[in-house]
């Protein structure tokens, strides 16, 4: 019996596929929880349509990302954290923050993911941050200095 698969199933397939599983797998297990629904012909051209739009609408924020990068490459963003009088930081700032900051600062929204350093910022200072998402690369200069 031919499905289209609703989301991933382990060691079945991955969302949006079209699959040939057995009849008893697919009528029992698949169909009940909604896993999978029938494979027609009308359903799999709504299906080629949709991946079609997805496709194009993945390509153009792809494309808006490298635009942003592009702006955002050589910028310089400040954070003010609390900090000892050493300068080491009470709370490390994280990839979430960063990348909060540098949305706000050039109205360019960037997703925690994109920001390449892994381990918190925990001294306060001046650091290079590397952005990366494919090809689509950057290079922020992030200054730490300690708040009030």
């Amino acid at each position: 019996m031919k499905v289209i698969l609703l989301q991933d199933v382990p060691k079945v397939g991955h969302k949006y596929e079209v699959k040939e599983i057995a009849d008893g797998y697919a009528r029992n297990f698949l169909l009940p929880r909604g896993l999978a629904e029938m494979a027609t012909e009308a359903r799999v051209r709504a299906l080629e349509a949709k991946r079609a739009a997805a496709q194009k609408k993945q390509a153009e924020q792809e494309e808006a990302l490298r635009k942003a990068f592009a702006r955002l490459h050589g910028q310089s963003v400040h954070l003010a954290a609390p900090a000892n009088e050493r300068g080491h930081l009470f709370r490390g700032i994280k990839a979430e923050d960063i990348a909060k900051a540098l949305s706000e600062k050039c109205g360019v929204a960037v997703d925690a993911r994109h920001i390449m350093r892994q381990e918190p910022i925990k001294e306060t200072g001046e650091y290079e941050i590397p952005l990366a998402h494919g090809e689509a690369q950057a290079r922020v200069t992030l200054f730490v200095k300690a708040e009030g």
